[in-house]
């Protein structure tokens, strides 16, 4: 259990033994054909993509990777995208997230990641899909994230950087909002059958029509 301390809901005071909202999912990726262009740095790899450069909407993201093909990539503080290598099921790849980057006022900021597909194995045509558990974890959907006490006060030797941003993208310090924020844009389809009498402003925002 995770428990998370200056994080304001609905009263006043700490909240550690609410009972979190997370949520969790099994991702396939399906690999590209041997006579695909496969970009794995730059800003051409639409080509190959599986998913789109972005923060996550969530306070932390903990992800069981696949063991044999890589696909995510991080970028670095000069701007490049790095591969995060296959892992075994010992290990877990953490992403902070936007809300992470609210409570601790920016001294953690939201990690930029993205996805990448793979070739398919041109020795014998095979094609093996690349498979993720990413688990999302949030405190409560109600609870209003705000900062920590005096964390500007704590040392950091970080470099200067201007770190990737979406541009269209509002952080909103509400859990729930933040979370439908990222569920509107990501299941457009889904979100416009449910919620007809909703729509998503140009930063994110929902608001009713």
């Amino acid at each position: 259990q995770c428990n998370t301390n200056n994080i304001i809901g609905p009263g006043q005071g700490r909240i550690d033994d609410d009972p979190p909202f997370w949520s969790m999912k099994l991702v396939s990726y399906p690999p590209m054909n041997g006579g695909d262009n496969l970009v794995r740095n730059g800003k051409n790899a639409k080509s190959n993509q599986g998913v789109g450069a972005h923060t996550d909407s969530n306070f932390l993201t903990l992800i069981l990777q696949d063991p044999v093909h890589s696909g995510l990539q991080v970028q670095t503080v000069d701007g490049t995208w790095i591969d995060v290598p296959p892992t075994d099921s010992n290990t877990l790849v953490c992403n902070i997230g936007e809300l992470a980057e609210i409570w601790t006022d920016g001294y953690f900021l939201a990690t930029p990641h993205r996805v990448l597909r793979h070739f398919s194995n041109e020795n014998d045509g095979t094609l093996t899909c690349r498979t993720s558990l990413p688990i999302f974890y949030n405190p409560k959907l109600d609870t209003v994230m705000k900062p920590m006490v005096d964390i500007k006060d704590l040392p950091w030797d970080r470099k200067q950087q201007n770190q990737w941003r979406r541009k269209n993208n509002i952080v909103l310090g509400s859990v729930g909002e933040n979370s439908f924020k990222s569920l509107a844009r990501s299941h457009t389809n889904v979100f416009q059958r449910h919620h007809s009498d909703l729509r998503i402003l140009y930063d994110g925002r929902i608001m009713k029509k």
